[in-house]
C-alpha cells in the first residue's frame, strides 16, 4: 500500500485546509507544567516512539483551560473523561505521529520559508486590506495561550501531517449522477397554502366530572412529579483556603523567597512596552506622499480612512527586544524612537513601507524583593498548598478504599465535610451546589452526582484551580406524582385544552373530507379563517409569516402529491396545509453551489477514506495504547 501511496506522493501538490488546520492547535499545546513525573511512563507507543505522560496531560489541561476561558465555568478531568475528551486526545496525538511516519517514508519535507509564506498569508491573519496584521497574529497567541515558536512548530506539524494526508486523498471525486441528486433534493422548494383553526372556535367544553378529572390525572400524572430529594454529604478542600492558612502558619525561609522571586522575575521586572498603529502602502512613493500630507498636520485615523477606507492598523504592545512576527527590526527600532503620539517616517518592512505613530507608552516597572515578599509568600504558599492538597486527596481515597466510612475518610484527610438535607434535583441543583462548593459545576458533573445510588460516593473531582471534591449519597426520596387535589386546577385546565384539541381535529378532519369538492378558500371560511401562500419552502427554512415551524415544514417536505391536506396542532390554535406546488431546481454544472457541494460531498468522502488510512497506518506502524497507564492519568 506505501508504494501506491509514494506513487501519488510524487505528483502531489500541497492543499492544505488552513482554517480547519488553525482550529485545530488547542490539542498540541505544550506550555503548561505538570508536575510529579519523574520516570515519564508512555500512555501510547507509535512506529517504536514512545507518547508520554506528560504530553497527553499538558493537551488535556491546554483543552481544559480553553473550555474554562470561553464558557466561565469549570471543567473537570472526570467530566472530559465522560465526554470522551481523553480517548479524542489520544488518537489526534497517535494520528499526528502517524502521519509524521507516513511523511517520513514518503521523504516529504516542510522548509521554514515554506511555512512562513504560507502562515503570514493566512486569510485568518490578514486585516482590511488584506495585508499580513501582526496584531491579529499575536492576539491569536494570547487567546490559545502560545508562543510564536510554539505555534510555528505546531503549524509546521500540521502543514506536514495534512501533506501526507493529502498525498493519498488528493484524487477523490464525487459521481455527477450522485451529486446532482443530492443537489435536487437538498434545493427542492415547495409552496403551501395555510389557513389557521383557533380553539376559541371550539364550544365551551365545561367542567370535567369527578371520574374524568380522576381518570385524566392518571393518565397525566406521571408529567406532575415533585422532585427526587437527596441527602448527601460533600467532602471538599479548598485550595484558595489552604493558601490563605499556609501564608498565616508557615515559616518562610530568605532564600527561598529570593529563589522565588528570581525564578519570576519578568512578573516583577516588566520592561518598557509601546503600543503602535501602523498604515501600510505598497511603493515607498505612496508612503513618502502621505508622509509629507501627515507632517502638513493631517490626523493620522482620518488620513488612514480616507486613504485605505479603515482605521490605522493597531499593532497592540511591543518590547524592544522581543521580535514580533511580521514587524522588520527597523520599525521596532522606530517605534522605541518615538516620543508619545509621533509619527515615523516611511519605514521598509515584510508587508510593504510602513508608517507607524506611537499610541502609548508603558513605562519598565521593577518591584523590589522587599515589596514583593508579601506576593512571594503567596506564591510558595500556593505551591506547598498544591503538594499538600494533592497529598489529602491520596489519603482520601486510600483510606475509602481501606474501608473507612465517607466521614471518617474525609477527617482522616482533613477535607471540610458539608451535609446537605434534602437537596431537591431540580432546575436550582446547579446553582445550589455551585454556592456550597464554591465555584461553578456544569451540566456533566451534576449528572455524575445525581446518577450515585443510595450508599455511594463519587470519584474526587478536581477542578482547574485546585479545588477537591468528592459526594456521598446518604439518603434517596424517589420523585412520587403530585397530589391531585394539590394540581387540580391545573389539570383542569389541561383536561380542557385536549378536549377542545380532540373536538379540533375531528372538525378538521371533516373539512378534509370535503376538499374535493371545494377550493380551499372556502374551506377556510367554514371556521372563519384567511389563506396564506406561503413564500417557498426551502428544507431548513420554514415560513413563521404563514405559521410553519419546523415540524410542519419537515412534513410538507414528506407529503407525495400537490393538493394534499395536512394539519399540525400548535398551542392553542391548528394549522392546515396544502401543497400547491413542488419546484425541482435546474442542476447548473458551471454554478458555484454545484461545485461547493460536490466539494463537500468529496471532503465527507475522504474523511471517511481517512479513517480507513488512519486504521491501517495503525497496524503498518504498531500503534498501541497503555490503557493502564492512561488510565492512572485521571487518578
Amino acid at each position: 500500500m506505501l508504494t501506491a501511496i509514494r506513487t501519488k506522493a510524487s505528483s502531489w501538490i500541497i492543499k492544505v485546509l488552513l482554517f480547519l488546520l488553525v482550529g485545530s492547535f488547542a490539542l498540541w499545546g505544550i506550555g503548561d507544567i505538570v508536575r510529579g513525573f519523574q520516570r515519564d511512563p508512555a500512555v501510547a507507543t507509535v512506529n517504536g516512539e514512545d507518547i508520554p505522560t506528560v504530553e497527553y496531560i499538558q493537551a488535556l489541561r491546554k483543552v481544559i483551560s480553553q473550555y474554562e476561558s470561553q464558557t466561565g465555568q469549570t471543567f473537570s478531568y472526570q467530566e472530559m473523561k465522560l465526554r470522551n475528551i481523553d480517548q479524542r486526545i489520544i488518537d489526534n496525538l497517535i494520528e499526528r505521529r502517524l502521519l509524521h511516519a507516513l511523511a517520513a517514508d514518503l521523504n516529504i519535507g516542510i522548509t521554514d520559508p515554506f511555512v512562513s509564506t504560507i502562515l503570514t498569508n493566512l486569510p485568518v491573519f490578514k486585516n482590511q486590506m488584506g495585508v499580513f496584521d501582526p496584531a491579529l497574529y499575536q492576539a491569536y497567541l494570547r487567546s490559545n495561550g502560545l508562543t510564536s515558536d510554539e505555534f510555528i512548530q505546531q503549524f509546521k506539524d500540521q502543514i506536514l501531517s495534512a501533506t501526507a494526508f493529502g498525498s493519498v486523498l488528493s484524487d477523490i471525486k464525487t459521481p455527477d449522477v450522485l451529486a446532482k441528486n443530492i443537489y435536487q433534493y437538498r434545493n427542492e422548494k415547495r409552496v403551501v397554502e395555510t389557513f389557521v383553526m383557533a380553539f376559541d372556535q371550539i364550544e365551551d367544553v365545561g367542567i370535567p366530572s369527578d371520574t374524568e378529572i380522576d381518570n385524566f390525572y392518571n393518565l397525566v400524572k406521571h408529567t406532575h412529579l415533585t422532585p427526587e430529594r437527596r441527602n448527601i454529604v460533600i467532602a471538599k478542600l479548598s485550595i484558595k483556603n489552604l493558601v490563605a492558612d499556609l501564608v498565616t502558619n508557615m515559616s518562610f525561609r530568605e532564600e527561598d523567597l529570593h529563589q522565588e522571586y528570581d525564578n519570576n522575575i519578568a512578573i516583577f521586572h516588566k520592561k518598557e512596552k509601546r503600543s503602535i498603529e501602523q498604515i501600510v502602502f505598497t511603493t515607498k512613493e505612496q508612503a513618502e506622499d502621505a508622509y509629507q500630507k501627515l507632517q502638513d498636520g493631517q490626523s493620522f485615523t482620518e488620513f488612514s480612512v480616507n486613504v485605505t477606507g479603515t482605521s490605522p492598523i493597531f499593532i497592540g504592545q511591543i518590547e524592544k527586544s522581543a521580535p514580533v512576527l511580521g514587524l522588520s527590526t527597523d520599525i521596532i527600532q522606530s517605534a522605541f524612537s518615538l516620543k508619545d503620539g509621533e509619527i515615523s517616517k516611511p519605514i521598509n518592512g515584510i508587508a510593504g513601507w510602513h508608517i507607524i505613530r506611537l499610541v502609548q507608552i508603558q513605562p519598565e516597572s521593577k518591584v523590589s524583593f522587599e515589596e514583593a515578599v508579601p506576593q512571594l509568600k503567596m506564591m510558595l504558599a500556593r505551591n506547598e498548598a498544591e503538594i499538600l492538597a494533592d497529598k489529602r486527596r491520596v489519603l482520601f481515597e486510600d483510606q475509602l478504599a481501606a474501608g473507612d466510612n465517607f466521614l471518617a475518610a474525609a477527617k482522616a484527610a482533613e477535607f471540610e465535610v458539608v451535609e446537605v438535607s434534602q437537596l431537591a434535583i431540580d432546575a436550582s441543583t446547579t446553582q445550589k451546589l455551585s454556592d456550597i462548593l464554591g465555584h461553578t459545576i456544569d451540566r456533566t458533573t451534576l449528572l455524575q452526582i445525581t446518577r450515585l445510588n443510595q450508599g455511594q460516593y463519587s470519584n474526587v473531582l478536581i477542578t482547574a484551580a485546585g479545588d477537591y471534591s468528592s459526594f456521598f449519597v446518604e439518603n434517596i426520596a424517589p420523585s412520587t406524582p403530585r397530589p391531585l387535589l394539590e394540581i387540580r386546577e391545573e389539570l383542569i385546565k389541561e383536561w380542557q385544552q385536549q378536549q377542545k384539541l380532540q373536538k379540533a381535529v375531528q372538525k378538521i378532519e371533516e373539512i378534509i373530507g370535503q376538499a374535493a369538492a371545494q377550493d380551499f378558500a372556502s374551506i377556510a371560511s367554514q371556521v372563519k379563517a384567511t389563506v396564506i401562500t406561503s413564500d417557498p419552502l426551502s428544507r431548513n427554512k420554514p415560513d413563521q409569516r404563514a405559521n410553519i415551524d419546523a415540524i410542519l415544514n419537515s412534513r410538507i417536505f414528506s407529503m407525495s402529491k400537490i393538493g394534499e391536506i395536512i394539519y399540525q396542532p400548535a398551542e392553542g390554535y391548528l394549522v392546515v396545509a396544502k401543497l400547491t406546488e413542488i419546484q425541482k431546481p435546474d442542476v447548473d454544472v458551471e454554478g458555484e453551489d454545484y461545485k461547493d457541494l460536490r466539494a463537500t460531498l468529496s471532503a465527507e468522502f475522504s474523511n471517511d477514506i481517512g479513517e480507513q488510512l488512519i486504521d491501517y497506518l495503525k497496524y503498518f506502524y504498531k500503534a498501541e495504547i497503555n490503557q493502564e497507564v492512561l488510565d492512572k492519568a485521571f487518578q
